[in-house]
């Protein structure tokens, strides 16, 4: 031996003697020929150990790849303080093969840090491989053309993984090599052969110092998280070299294309055949017209084609029949013991409404009824995976920890996934129906009077009970108070606390003040200070204070209004069919032809909806009104799908027309009329339009009873438009003397 080499030898044997005192001689020379076998290596590895001693000891990210070599050797020879060195960026500890800005990273973190536009989906990602000569992503490797062919074990067209004998075999159909491991003894496909033959389970424990009875594998990549650059959060980022990281949740997935129903949507999986969308990737029942066999299929164009020709990964072979499920024998798509989605659901909802005895909790039995009924059980499967909050509120009140009841969800901090849990047990019927606008109300004044002065307290407190909510019962019991009526309530109690504020600052009181005092209150702030005028008029009637008068801002204006030829124009198209979603076209009727805001559409049931003579009539006021065609036959559609939804469902036996995403609620009203006004439909012009042709036609009383307007509107329309009462009670007597003059000549 080379004197260089020996001397090289020596003095890592005494380096790692010192760190590994209980190791012998001859197992760390071992354990150093093992990991580098080559003078060059060696001599490397000498002088990286030989800078720094301490990098036996720590985890340091800047070893190079002989110093994993030789720890993983001194590990596997039972040495207890040396540690293998982690990656710079996602501190795994594996083989550091690459250098990155003086440090030491791995494999993968080395593709991530070194992308490229793959040539297929023309996305910047990480280079699986290159085929002739282009780089290609992993997810369009996995399904390049070039890579599949048909099996020659089980005939499906799929990428292939090996070749035996020259023979093709998918990933289904080739059997890894199995050796007995040399740690566990169980027969396992070989992982690693350094520095003996193990399986891939104790080669991973191997790293972590771990028994194998003992394992589990926590991914940890904290410097892979950044602020994501869309939502502002610190998580888990794509593109977290860049100066555009974006987390997985807001860089959602592609979309492309699918194969099956040739629309644009995100991508669910990569098939053989190409990309597969949400909704097509569950198939079908049919018979295969490639090779005839019977299951779930994909349609391609005239064809019918099976997961298996399709090249479906991770589908096991027909003759196990994959698509059938073990309880309801029905052929879809399986789940959690090879149970379909509504067998599996029902598995899941009683072991969710179980008490602590381990039995159903009756009270929850209908809410079990209820989520089985839904169209889409995968949906709520998906829910329960995905919302621990909800499940654990609805495991608290299975198990009695929290009682049933609207109080208990107002004590809990409101989110998505308590407002969801609380409409489910409403449309259920365990819970009481209520106006959740109206709760929030009282919830709001509650918190609000809190911040205001003692003071003025009572007096807030006092007009707010017996004037404002008091107006809103009403609307309450009807189920039509939405966020503008919340907001209309809201700004009244504010401008009333900031008037008597400012009185305070002024040392006077409520009774104290004069019409000189509120005209300059008035006039030095916003003009949301007129709305003041309720509560002037209100403590004048309560003996409060003197007599004051607030002047009203005039609300109907004709300026704002789209002219009649845009209004038909848009009407045209959305009898035509040219705006494609039913519900915005009948929104969008109902408002330029009716002149109907956005928060009474949203609150129409099918019980609104009548056939009265043959004509499709709608009760917007007290009388019923026809709707004209082609909107009569779409409402009926409307009706007809929306009675096939489970979250449309009152507990009164109605279905809401516009439906919310929680269960027997309508939809947000702000976000119903931002879809409108993306489709060409502003609300409140074309409204102002409707009613001012309406009302240059038809008298005050009329526009009350038919479009629900309060009479003191429908006559400040009336005279926008030029058309007096007189002049109604004028063509009323000439039409009877008419009559009467036709009669006599009889």
């Amino acid at each position: 031996m080379p004197r260089r080499t020996e001397g090289n030898l020596g003095l890592l044997r005494d380096l790692v003697a010192s760190a590994e005192p209980e190791l012998t001689p001859e197992s760390i020379v071992a354990a150093i020929r093992a990991a580098a076998p080559e003078t060059a290596i060696l001599g490397k590895l000498a002088r990286s150990i030989a800078t720094d001693p301490g990098k036996l000891l720590t985890a340091h990210a800047a070893a190079i790849p002989s110093h994993s070599r030789l720890v993983i050797e001194l590990i596997a020879r039972g040495a207890k303080h040396v540690l293998i060195p982690e990656c710079a960026l996602c501190e795994k500890q594996v083989m550091l093969k690459y250098a990155y800005r003086d440090r030491r990273i791995c494999g993968s973190c080395y593709k991530t840090a070194h992308q490229s536009i793959c040539q297929q989906c023309h996305k910047v990602r990480p280079v699986a491989k290159k085929l002739n000569g282009l780089p290609l992503c992993i997810q369009c490797y996995r399904t390049a053309p070039q890579r599949s062919a048909l099996c020659s074990k089980c005939g499906t067209l799929s990428p292939i993984v090996a070749r035996i004998d020259g023979s093709p075999v998918c990933q289904l159909c080739h059997d890894r090599p199995r050796e007995l491991c040399s740690k566990c003894g169980d027969l396992h496909p070989v992982h690693s052969r350094l520095p003996a033959l193990l399986c891939r389970r104790c080669y991973s424990t191997m790293l972590r110092g771990r028994e194998p009875q003992k394992t589990t594998v926590v991914k940890h990549r904290p410097l892979r998280t950044r602020d994501c650059t869309m939502c502002g959060q610190h998580r888990l980022c794509l593109d977290f070299l860049t100066d555009q990281p974006r987390c997985v949740p807001c860089a959602g997935r592609p979309e492309k294309r699918c194969i099956s129903c040739q629309r644009q949507r995100p991508v669910q999986a990569y098939w053989a055949i190409g990309p597969v969308c949400n909704t097509c990737y569950d198939g079908k029942p049919g018979r295969c017209t490639r090779c005839g066999s019977a299951g779930l299929v994909l349609k391609l164009e005239s064809d019918n084609v099976c997961f298996q020709c399709a090249g479906r990964p991770a589908i096991v072979s027909r003759q196990q029949a994959p698509f059938v499920c073990s309880a309801c024998h029905n052929v879809t798509r399986l789940f959690k013991n090879r149970r379909c989605a509504r067998c599996s659901l029902d598995i899941e909802l009683i072991e969710l409404i179980k008490n602590r005895e381990g039995e159903i909790n009756p009270e929850l039995i209908p809410l079990r009824a209820l989520l089985l009924e839904h169209p889409t059980p995968k949906t709520i499967l998906g829910w329960l995976r995905r919302s621990t909050a909800g499940v654990a509120i609805v495991k608290s009140l299975a198990s009695a920890e929290l009682e049933i009841s609207h109080a208990t969800f107002d004590r809990i901090e409101p989110n998505n996934a308590t407002n969801f849990v609380r409409s489910m047990l409403i449309s259920s019927g365990i819970l009481p129906e209520r106006s959740e606008q109206f709760a929030r109300l009282q919830a709001w004044c509650n918190r609000f009077f809190k911040t205001c002065d003692s003071a003025d307290r009572n007096v807030l407190d006092t007009f707010a009970q017996w004037h404002l909510l008091r107006r809103l019962r009403g609307k309450a019991a009807r189920n039509q108070i939405t966020n503008a009526s919340n907001s209309w309530a809201r700004q009244r109690i504010r401008v009333a606390a900031a008037l008597l504020s400012h009185l305070r600052t002024l040392d006077k009181a409520l009774v104290d003040c004069g019409q000189l005092d509120l005209d300059e209150w008035i006039a030095n702030g916003p003009t949301t200070r007129y709305s003041v005028r309720d509560f002037v008029r209100w403590a004048v009637r309560r003996r409060l204070t003197d007599e004051l008068d607030v002047p009203q801002r005039k609300t109907v204006s004709a300026a704002e209004s789209i002219a009649n030829d845009e209004r038909w124009a848009i009407i045209r198209r959305l009898a035509s069919g040219e705006i494609e979603p039913l519900d915005l076209r009948i929104a969008g009727a109902l408002n330029l032809l009716f002149g109907q805001q956005s928060s009474r559409i949203v609150g129409l049931t099918d019980s609104d909806v009548s056939v009265i003579d043959d004509d499709v009539c709608i009760l917007l006021g007290s009388e019923h009104l026809p709707l004209p065609p082609p909107f009569d036959q779409l409402i009926m559609e409307l009706i007809t799908l929306r009675r096939s939804e489970l979250r449309a469902k009152r507990n009164d036996g109605s279905v809401f027309l516009f439906p919310g995403n929680f269960y027997s609620r309508a939809v947000d009203v702000g976000r119903f009329t931002e879809r409108l006004n993306e489709i060409g439909i502003m609300t409140r012009s074309g409204r102002d339009a409707s009613l001012m042709d309406l009302a240059a036609k038809i008298p005050a009383a009329l526009l009350r009873d038919l479009l629900g307007l309060h009479i003191n509107t429908a006559v400040e329309w009336n005279i926008a438009a030029g058309h007096s009462h007189t002049k109604y009670i004028k063509r009323l007597k000439t039409d009877r003397g008419r009559k009467l003059k036709r009669r006599d000549s009889w």
